[in-house]
């Protein structure tokens, strides 16, 4: 039920950094016409490089539902975007975060504040939160980045390969006069139209900061600094960490970020969502495929009521990362996970083998295969730069690709393929391909795609990675170390040319991905170099029709690990008897069991507890648990074809699964 019944607007000019004019609308609820007697309460804030009114409309469902339901909300318009005044520099502009830390200590000391403060928003309104939290306000309780990767430079060169994308690269910024504040007169808007006037400053969306082929130490030609190292928010791990921020991400397995997401997850914690959108689905939560759908505005009142009010909903004992997984069963696409990697994550190591499987009539139509070959040999391509995959006019921002890639993409390249499966194979994980090559260039990008084929021979896009072969230095980093993935720092002294004709070993992931390949399906790795939303080294022509070689068997053992989950029943329905902790309640329940931790899901509430004990007996595991109620002893069994039952008895608390 909501807490209020209606909402009025106000608008007016903030001071942000250095005495610069930032125009903010704030959303206040009432009662019965009489805001005054409204006690004080959290706040809300958006930042972005928007209209305020546009994007208050695009959003209005979700804004609406946290307004009417106890939230102050204020949407910000950065420096050189609406009526703010100033310019930007770009998508990363270095004066944001700065900016909006003022608007935050601003807000909280204003009379219907109670001095907590949190953030939400997408893509750069997610980044400028990230960006925010690196000046460590004190009044910023929490922040909720949706499809945003803290590693920017990845985002845009991943693995060295410039992929910015086109359709924003040198888009202008809109130069439409902003919505007046209050205080601006009317008939002529003074303000506004000087804001407007300075806007003409303003710099390319993404193109003028970050120019093709950077390398993460490039200074960029147009300002005094380096953008890759100064502004991406995982530069400064540690200053966020320190902070105590709560975050709660929100990612699209179809959107490029997904993977630096988890990166991110693994670093600084807190709790992950992973819906089946891409860049923009992922501001509504809406998906094409079977109930990926989710209710965003109910998604993050349920996060701002339990981090800024403290309201006992089970957000804070539910398990840390929820993910949807592609060709599940009905009603099992929603999946959620105490760990990343999953904790029955088995890696898996296939190797690029002999032809031909007379499944593709690829340039190689080359296996994959379990087995290692002894004798070294190798495949060799002639680069087709004619290759189109993210036809889509947001390139790699919708990675969502459901055609045949037969045609598309198989056929023009080298592709290895496997023998039938014979039962489903879930992959959820980041895949890791290792390339031997060598090429008549210097230098050359590489791409590796990950397919199904069905056994009607159509291939689907499952996921894919990119490689910049002279970046290939592996470097220490220890989020993906603790992932096991291959980190390219990217540093312009690390860059290593290819020499001639000795192999060298390029390694790198594929974006992550929660996938079911069906009985009966083959995987299939197709290489690549080129793709028409990706740019090439400086000095590489493609009218010399540079050839690669693909090694493979003996000591160049070209492959691909994938993490392949190991099906392990650990997902209980059944039913529960509380007595505890003020809950009365008695009926359906769901429990998950994890190494770590336990959880019970029962009328749209959680309940957690610690693993101080697991005991694995033949097919009985039993765990001895620690949470809030007190003990709880666990006990599974497992029987044939995978199938078990569970009992739980504790402290007010009875389980016993159907």
């Amino acid at each position: 039920m909501k807490a209020f019944r209606n909402y009025k607007r106000s608008s007016q000019y903030v001071h942000g950094y250095e005495d610069i004019k930032l125009a903010v609308d704030i959303y206040r609820p009432y009662k019965d016409n009489k805001m005054e007697e409204v006690e004080p309460l959290p706040v809300i804030l958006l930042a972005g490089r928007f209209h305020r009114r546009k994007i208050f409309l695009k959003m209005q469902q979700v804004i609406e539902k946290l307004i009417l339901n106890g939230y102050v909300y204020i949407v910000l318009e950065t420096r050189g975007h609406g009526a703010s005044f100033g310019y930007s520099q770009g998508f990363c502009e270095p004066h944001d975060n700065h900016d909006v830390k003022e608007i935050i200590e601003w807000a909280a000391t204003q009379s219907w504040c109670n001095g907590a403060v949190a953030m939400m928003g997408i893509s750069n309104m997610g980044f400028i939160q990230e960006t925010t939290a690196v000046t460590a306000p004190a009044q910023l309780v929490a922040i909720t980045p949706v499809v945003c990767n803290s590693d920017f430079y990845y985002q845009n060169y991943p693995n060295g390969v410039s992929a910015i994308p086109k359709i924003m690269s040198n888009r202008p910024t809109v130069t439409e006069m902003g919505a007046p504040v209050d205080e601006d007169v009317h008939p002529k808007y003074p303000l506004a139209k000087a804001a407007l006037k300075e806007h003409e400053n303003n710099k390319a969306f993404i193109g003028y900061q970050f120019v093709p082929n950077m390398y993460r130490d490039s200074a960029n030609p147009h300002f005094d600094y380096v953008p890759n190292m100064v502004i991406p928010p995982c530069e400064h791990s540690e200053t966020i960490k320190e902070t105590g921020l709560s975050i709660y991400q929100m990612a699209g397995w179809f959107d490029p970020s997904v993977g630096g997401q988890l990166i991110t997850y693994k670093d600084w914690g807190g709790q992950i969502l992973i819906g089946p959108w891409n860049h923009f689905q992922s501001m509504y939560g809406e998906s094409e495929l079977p109930n990926g759908n989710v209710d965003m505005g109910e998604e993050h009142l349920r996060w701002f009521d339990y981090i800024l009010k403290g309201i006992d909903n089970g957000f804070g004992s539910q398990p840390p990362i929820r993910y949807y997984t592609q060709n599940a069963p009905a009603g099992e696409e929603w999946r959620v996970s105490d760990s990343w990697p999953l904790e029955y994550q088995q890696n898996t190591t296939l190797y690029f083998g002999p032809g031909s499987t007379g499944t593709i009539q690829s340039v190689n139509d080359g296996s994959l295969q379990a087995q290692k070959t002894s004798e070294q040999d190798h495949d060799k391509y002639k680069v087709n730069f004619d290759i189109d995959v993210f036809d889509s006019q947001m390139g790699r921002m919708d990675r969502f690709c459901p055609k045949n890639m037969c045609e598309v993409l198989d056929e023009k390249g080298l592709t290895y393929t496997s023998i039938p499966l014979q039962k489903d194979t879930e992959i959820t994980g980041h895949p890791v391909v290792d390339l031997w090559i060598t090429s008549s260039q210097t230098d050359g990008n590489f791409i590796a795609y990950l397919e199904e084929v069905d056994d009607e021979g159509y291939s689907r896009l499952v996921t894919e990675g990119f490689m910049r072969a002279s970046h290939r230095k592996v470097s220490k980093n220890v989020a993906w170390d603790l992932l096991e993935l291959p980190y390219h720092r990217s540093l312009q002294k690390e860059a290593e040319l290819l020499p001639r004709e000795i192999p060298v070993k390029c390694s790198f992931h594929l974006e992550a991905v929660s996938y079911i390949f069906k009985k009966g399906s083959r995987i299939r790795v197709t290489i690549t170099c080129a793709e028409r939303g990706i740019q090439q080294p400086e000095g590489l022509n493609e009218e010399t029709e540079p050839v690669i070689k693909i090694f493979r068997g003996g000591m160049t053992n070209s492959a691909i690990n994938l993490p392949i989950i190991v099906p392990k029943v650990n997902v209980f329905r059944g039913n529960v008897i509380l007595n505890c902790l003020g809950y009365q309640y008695s009926g359906s329940s769901t429990l998950y069991t994890f190494r770590n931790h336990v959880y019970l899901r029962f009328n749209n509430r959680w309940m957690k507890w610690e693993t101080v004990g697991l005991n694995v007996l033949n097919n009985i595991e039993k765990y001895e648990l620690k949470g809030d109620n007190g003990l709880f002893q666990v006990r599974v069994l497992f029987t044939e074809n995978n199938q078990a039952s569970a009992k739980g008895f504790g402290e007010g608390i009875e389980f016993e699964s159907l």
